[in-house]
């Protein structure tokens, strides 16, 4: 997980796409997994059951596109720049 969108959903990824889980119990389960563009994540969002207000929060603070996302943390480290905390502890403050 890289950014709990609240209590039940969160987002991660690996080298190919962005991850939608859902907590099930105690485990993280994978819903959904897009590479493509944010308007396709944040469909798969909706139509999965994120709330809307949850999923603009997550959605606002993440490039246009995967690839955009990919090459970001290349160049710079996970979150983009060197202040801001490693993606595995990004919480959005809806979900605290």
């Amino acid at each position: 997980m890289f950014l709990q969108i609240n209590n039940d959903w969160a987002l991660s990824a690996d080298k190919l796409q962005w991850i939608l889980q859902r907590r099930r119990g105690t485990r993280w389960r994978d819903v959904a997994f897009i590479s493509s563009n944010k308007a396709t994540l944040s469909r798969c969002m909706i139509e999965n059951g994120v709330p809307a207000g949850d999923a603009w929060k997550a959605l606002r603070c993440l490039p246009d596109t995967f690839a955009q996302c990919t090459r970001t943390a290349t160049k710079t480290g996970p979150a983009g720049d060197k202040t801001s905390p490693p993606l595995s502890t990004l919480v959005l403050s809806s979900a605290a």
